[in-house]
């Protein structure tokens, strides 16, 4: 019987779909993460201006933004069997 999964063949082996005459679909994602930190290093992000967590390497909430940002572009990547996907915004 033929597989239920489009990346696999009647066989079971894994292979690219050619996705080159599907429509344009809208699509949304939501990540999210669970950050741990030693205790020192808490307190002192809880304890610089809120405006900016400083550490002495700099802004770490704009450091994890950027880093969200340049995940999210290279997506294709990061996920097995996947085609490169347009992203309008993060």
């Amino acid at each position: 019987p033929p597989s239920p999964f489009t990346h696999l063949d009647a066989s079971g082996r894994v292979h690219m779909v050619d996705v080159s005459a599907k429509p344009f679909t809208s699509r949304t994602a939501t990540a999210r993460a669970l950050l741990r930190l030693p205790p020192h290093a808490l307190s002192a992000l809880i304890s610089s201006e809120k405006s900016a967590l400083r550490s002495p390497k700099g802004d770490v909430v704009a450091a994890a933004k950027l880093a969200g940002i340049m995940a999210a572009k290279r997506t294709s990547e990061w996920v097995p069997l996947c085609h490169p996907v347009a992203v309008a915004g993060v």
